[in-house]
């Protein structure tokens, strides 16, 4: 198989990966819309609340955003200040693409190196949440990690991907 070949078939399988996982992102996103949505009208009308809705919430959105930064990296939706790229030489623009992704796939691994760190300690020390709920932080630092991986994967993949010269059309663009 030749190495464009290989590297196509790594491009489609990476945005399976990311386009699955922003699925589920969704998916999570709209059972905690219902899930508020109906502790506003148990609130309001029955006077009940559901303990840690709102934790719940707030673990979601982290969680999703990790997985956002993944998707976006992939489908190259980052914000880019043209002005001067657009002026750049392909040569210099190949280059400065280079180091754009280069820079992001380095903070996006940092990121994710630290923030095994915290998992690793939270588990270390069997970490719970203050709320109600006793949430065992480990569960959605679980997820939250996955998601900064990703990005540090995605991140790393395109820096490969742009070094090799597919800057054209492609399954990331």
């Amino acid at each position: 198989m030749r190495e464009g070949k290989r590297l196509d078939k790594l491009d489609r399988g990476v945005k399976k990966l990311v386009d699955g996982a922003c699925l589920l992102c969704g998916w999570a996103l709209l059972v905690v819309v219902f899930l508020m949505c109906f502790e506003v009208v148990a609130r309001k009308v029955f006077h009940f609340s559901i303990q840690g809705a709102d934790e719940i919430g707030g673990y979601t959105i982290a969680i999703i955003s990790c997985f956002g930064f993944a998707a976006a990296l992939c489908h190259r939706d980052h914000v880019r200040i043209d002005l001067f790229i657009a002026r750049a030489g392909s040569r210099l623009r190949h280059w400065l693409d280079v180091l754009a992704y280069l820079v992001t796939a380095v903070v996006a691994t940092v990121i994710a190196w630290r923030a095994y760190g915290v998992l690793a300690e939270t588990v270390e020390f069997g970490s719970v949440s203050t709320s109600p709920l006793q949430t065992p932080m480990w569960i959605p630092q679980v997820l939250w990690f996955s998601g900064l991986l990703l990005f540090a994967v995605v991140g790393i993949f395109m820096v490969v991907r742009i070094a090799c010269g597919k800057t054209g059309k492609s399954n990331l663009d």
